[in-house]
């Protein structure tokens, strides 16, 4: 029998047909990995040129799979900023319309993407999966399946555009991570709440500054090609 968890328990469990979708009980399928917990360091490498053009190969493989069940995907996270360094991981964020969505997208994703994190805690935030990435191996890609147009999906949004158009904001976050990295070690829940004051105050900057609804809700962001950031790998 497969194990379940509670929600007070910290963790759940997906449950690909939907019938069991309360957010609170969920039972793993037996061909997903569910992951619990990260127990490795933090590392924060410098930014790479081939970011975008990682990203982009990821979005073609999702959209291929997901087709219109996705209403959205956005490159988020500091592989998203040009210049900004971060984690070596590349983030992508797709948008759907409800829960029952997200459980598709997992049935279609599976086999590309096998690690999945449930989020519980997010009525907003439905899971993040993850695998190496195929094409740049000392890369990893996580996909979160979120609700569209939520505050989660805006504040995303919000906090990356603000890095890309405020260059010394962002080389201050990059700061901030070496030296949470370096304090932190391999508590990654410490790690990131200890950046959680620095990304409150920017998102608020960026609702005073005037941005948008439509701005957060942009159903595509404009990059430059990779090309056009120095990236020298080929496929």
């Amino acid at each position: 029998m497969d194990n379940v968890l509670t929600r007070g328990g910290g963790y759940c469990y997906p449950e690909l047909n939907g019938l069991l979708r309360t957010r609170t009980w969920y039972r793993a399928p037996s061909f997903l990995q569910v992951h619990h917990g990260m127990s490795r360091p933090v590392r924060i490498v410098a930014y790479d040129p081939c970011w975008p053009q990682l990203y982009e190969e990821e979005r073609a493989l999702v959209v291929d799979r997901v087709g219109t069940l996705v209403v959205a995907l956005e490159h988020i996270g500091s592989s998203a900023v040009p210049g900004l360094g971060g984690k070596p991981i590349i983030d992508l964020m797709a948008g759907v319309r409800r829960p029952t969505d997200a459980d598709e997208c997992l049935t279609r994703l599976h086999d590309a993407y096998p690690d999945v994190t449930p989020e519980p805690e997010n009525p907003d935030w439905y899971y993040c999966l993850g695998k190496p990435c195929q094409s740049a191996p000392a890369y990893s890609v996580h996909l979160h399946l979120a609700r569209y147009a939520s505050d989660h999906w805006a504040r995303h949004l919000l906090f990356r555009d603000f890095l890309r158009t405020h260059p010394a904001t962002a080389h201050q976050y990059y700061a901030l991570k070496l030296e949470l990295a370096a304090r932190f070690g391999a508590d990654r829940v410490g790690y990131t709440d200890a950046k959680t004051p620095f990304i409150t105050t920017i998102v608020d900057q960026a609702r005073q500054d005037g941005a948008s609804a439509t701005t957060a809700q942009a159903s595509s962001s404009t990059l430059k090609t990779s090309a056009s950031y120095g990236c020298k790998r080929t496929t």
